[in-house]
């Protein structure tokens, strides 16, 4: 598969996702650090899905030539 068949891809596959398939990522996220310290764990919750988020905004944003 070719980068630009890729990126079309997941264009379409994110405009499918819902709010319930973004709480679902969010409790894999909160599973994932149930082993880190206190002090650790909300912050990498929060980053992650910051990071999760800007990347789904940058995907929609995007052309594709």
């Amino acid at each position: 598969m070719k980068a630009k068949e890729l990126f079309i891809t997941l264009k379409k596959e994110l405009d499918n996702f819902s709010i319930y398939d973004i709480m679902m990522i969010r409790s894999f996220i909160e599973r994932d650090a149930k082993f880190l310290p206190e002090k650790y764990k909300h912050h990498y919750i929060e980053a992650m899905m910051k990071y999760l988020i800007e990347t789904f905004n940058e995907i929609n944003k995007k052309r594709v030539e």
